[in-house]
């Protein structure tokens, strides 16, 4: 997964034009924990595809890389990944938006390549979590403790 920042070089072409910005991402991500740690070699010996999916900023709060923060609650999301940065928005992104055909959540392992900060979510909690009848209070306590 890679973040984008939107800059655009003066001759007016994208930085995102070029295949270098793209060769390193800012995060990995996959359901399987081992794979996190092989390294280029061996991910091309066992044939494993690699995707890329790369997301700015902007695309995360509006919806689109051309997208403008119109509502209050945007230009205050934007303002809250300053302070918190990016990390706590993909991991919930990846947690949350990721399921099996069937629509159960997915185990999951998330690293960011530059800090180098590993996250770890199991797909059998957040099923139970989801199960679970609770009130507003439980609801903020599993967030923030």
């Amino acid at each position: 997964i890679g973040l984008a920042d939107n800059e655009v070089e003066p001759n007016g072409i994208s930085q995102y034009s070029s295949a270098i910005y793209w060769s390193e991402p800012s995060y990995k991500f996959s359901a399987n924990e081992a794979l996190m740690f092989l390294d280029n070699k061996m991910i091309s010996f066992h044939n494993i595809s690699i995707v890329n999916v790369t997301l700015s900023e902007r695309c995360l709060s509006t919806g689109s890389d051309d997208g403008v923060y119109h509502s209050r609650s945007t230009k205050f999301a934007q303002f809250l990944s300053q302070i918190y940065g990016m990390d706590a928005i993909i991991v919930n992104q990846l947690m949350y938006g990721i399921k099996n055909t069937d629509g159960k959540y997915l185990n999951g392992h998330l690293q960011n390549v530059e800090s180098k900060a590993r996250w770890t979510y199991s797909g059998s909690y957040l099923e139970t979590e989801k199960e679970i009848l609770h009130n507003f209070a439980t609801w903020c306590y599993n967030r923030i403790g």
